[in-house]
């Protein structure tokens, strides 16, 4: 089983880490994998939120999430140039003119 989680940053926390926290159960069950789509520095701020009052260091906080995490992929932003080009690809794909 493999479960695709994306925009899991774009969560408030408290709803977030219920979500997180239901995660790290499932994980425990054999042959299940998650891929979650999402900016890690928010999932960060909202473990911080989470935890506030707690006194925890910017440490526990990012071991937090990146225990949950065992594979970090992480994708680079895209530039102007890498969109244009991206864009004149389409343009190219889906227009009469021959390659």
């Amino acid at each position: 089983l493999v479960v695709f989680v994306d925009d899991l940053d774009r969560c408030l926390p408290a709803t977030l880490i219920p979500t997180l926290e239901a995660i790290r159960l499932f994980l425990m069950i054999k042959n299940t994998a998650f891929v979650i789509a999402a900016d890690d520095l928010m999932i960060r701020k909202a473990v911080a939120k989470h935890f506030d009052g707690l006194s925890l260091d910017d440490d526990l906080v990012i071991n937090y999430f990146d225990k949950l995490i065992q594979v970090p992929i992480r994708v680079p932003p895209l530039g102007t140039q890498d969109i244009r080009a991206y864009l004149f690809s389409l343009y190219l794909e889906n227009s009469e003119i021959p390659a």
